[in-house]
């Protein structure tokens, strides 16, 4: 059904109308990939501490402990690194800055909803580059191996967690030499 509306006032030139009917492809809708969520694993850290948590000094092994969790749609297989870096806020110094290993072959696909428990030791410099105020950060995939997806497209927003601490310069022995004698006291060359 056509209707064409309006008023035509000239009754002695009659309205010159024309159709040109054209055939409409019935093809599926295009989808852009890159503007479509995939379904994808989404690694998240959940919970991030370090032993000890206070009265830490230069020179200590400091444990540090994450939870790895698998929060996207697909299982989380392969191999990437997790990043553990130490920085001295005070003075910008970064103190560690290491890479843990997962390999699925050996420690397992993480599901869908499933975690790990990852866990490394650190050991704090000696001397004041240690001293102060540290921030301990983990980064998950830190490498961006796994394509993470999920559907509010914060998927790597969610791969890192960080906690502080105070370190205390250690107490070190202070050597002082006293009573210093030469034998033979004389005639002495180098």
């Amino acid at each position: 059904t056509l209707i064409v509306g309006g008023d035509n006032i000239d009754t002695a030139t009659p309205a010159q109308v024309s159709f040109n009917i054209v055939t409409v492809p019935n093809n599926p809708p295009v989808q852009l990939s890159s503007l479509v969520t995939q379904p994808g694993p989404d690694l998240a850290v959940n919970r991030f501490e370090i032993t000890p948590s206070t009265g830490l000094l230069t020179g200590q092994d400091v444990g540090v402990k994450w939870v790895v969790e698998n929060q996207g749609g697909l299982p989380a297989s392969g191999t990437w690194s997790d990043r553990i870096v130490v920085r001295n806020t005070d003075t910008g110094t970064v103190i560690a800055d290491i890479s843990v290993p997962y390999d699925s072959a050996i420690d397992g696909d993480i599901a869908v909803g499933d975690a790990r428990v990852r866990n490394t030791t650190i050991k704090l410099p000696n001397g004041s580059a240690a001293a102060g105020h540290l921030s301990f950060t983990v980064l998950v995939d830190s490498n961006n191996v796994l394509a993470e997806s999920n559907s509010s497209s914060t998927a790597e927003d969610n791969n890192s967690a960080t906690e502080d601490a105070d370190v205390t310069l250690a107490p070190y022995a202070d050597v002082t030499v006293s009573d210093l004698a030469l034998q033979p006291s004389t005639n002495v060359q180098p």
